[in-house]
């Protein structure tokens, strides 16, 4: 039951939703132009976002990491086929969008780091429990070599 609830597969059935709606109002020729564009959009925006941290590191141009991380998502959501995902993208590639969200992540700076670390620790120690794995030391014998 956890399932049905989670954010992803809420977001899975929200974007499948939007794109039948939006879809069926534009329709179907204008919905794959839509689909391969903003996918193409999606990679120049990787791309760039990748240049950026290249010329920041050779230190040839100055830009926060921030930015450059707000492209690289961005061009993330562009490549996922469907319109709120579209949607989020523009809201990160937008200036004033990516200043406010900049200013709420720097008033709460470990929160959704905090709560990233603990849920990564749960689902390991979960898969630990689970795990057919078994840990061993062992040691190479010589077959020539007598004891």
């Amino acid at each position: 039951m956890p399932l049905l609830f989670s954010p992803f597969f809420l977001a899975v059935i929200a974007e499948i939703f939007g794109f039948a709606m939006i879809g069926g109002r534009i329709g179907a020729g204008l919905t794959i132009v839509w689909v391969f564009v903003a996918f193409w959009l999606g990679l120049r925006l990787i791309r760039r976002s990748a240049d950026d941290s290249r010329a920041v590191q050779a230190g040839t141009r100055e830009a926060t990491s921030f930015d450059t991380l707000c492209l690289f998502l961005a061009g993330l959501l562009l490549m996922i086929p469907g319109f709120i995902s579209d949607i989020a993208a523009a809201f990160l590639l937008l200036g004033p969008a990516r200043a406010l969200l900049r200013r709420y992540v720097q008033a709460h700076p470990g929160a959704a780091a905090e709560k990233f670390a603990e849920q990564a620790f749960e689902r390991a120690q979960r898969f630990q429990n689970k795990s057919p794995v078994i840990d061993a030391v062992y040691e190479e014998v010589d077959p020539d070599k007598k004891p």
